[in-house]
């Protein structure tokens, strides 16, 4: 019996929680460029304030984008600890052989 009842629990909250299918037809995008001149943008994530937050992968920054005007601010910049050792050169035994890169 609460087998049966977790089942159908089960059942009903994957139901609940599917996703409506959107026809590409009902969905408008705009394609723009937010912001230029990024080194190597390596991920992003949208904040609560809507503002972007980027990592570089070559520029070793952390940055903060306005979407509405592009404007960058810099709240961290590693390029003066950039001095990260060849991953390919660490020894077997200290990274346990974890493949390059």
């Amino acid at each position: 019996m609460k087998l049966s009842i977790i089942s159908l629990l089960l059942l009903v909250s994957i139901i609940s929680r599917a996703q409506i299918p959107v026809n590409e037809r009902d969905v408008n995008f705009d394609l723009r460029i937010v912001a230029d001149k990024l080194s190597d943008p390596w991920s992003i994530v949208i904040a609560p304030d809507q503002y972007i937050w980027a990592t570089e992968a070559k520029g070793y920054r952390v940055l903060r984008i306005n979407p509405s005007n592009g404007e960058k601010q810099q709240l961290l910049d590693l390029n003066s600890e950039k001095n990260f050792g060849r991953y390919d050169k660490i020894p077997d035994h200290i990274d346990h052989g974890k493949p390059w890169p």
